[in-house]
């Protein structure tokens, strides 16, 4: 998790929404519906920058909204 965390600030290529720890899996899902459902973007579109936001969320300044 703490190596996780630390690539953050580059985040790889290759990091998905299942490396994301459970607690910010829900805000990376939320986020995600509501680009796609309120936001119009194509699914593919809404998960990548949802996934995006999330990473950033998970910066240690910001606490998880879930928890």
């Amino acid at each position: 998790m703490v190596a996780f965390l630390r690539g953050l600030d580059s985040p790889a290529r290759d990091v998905k929404p299942d490396d994301v720890p459970a607690e910010w899996r829900v805000v990376y899902h939320e986020r995600a519906a509501i680009r796609e459902m309120c936001g119009g973007l194509p699914r593919e579109l809404a998960e990548h920058y949802a996934l995006l936001e999330t990473l950033e969320l998970m910066k240690p300044s910001v606490p998880c909204p879930t928890g």
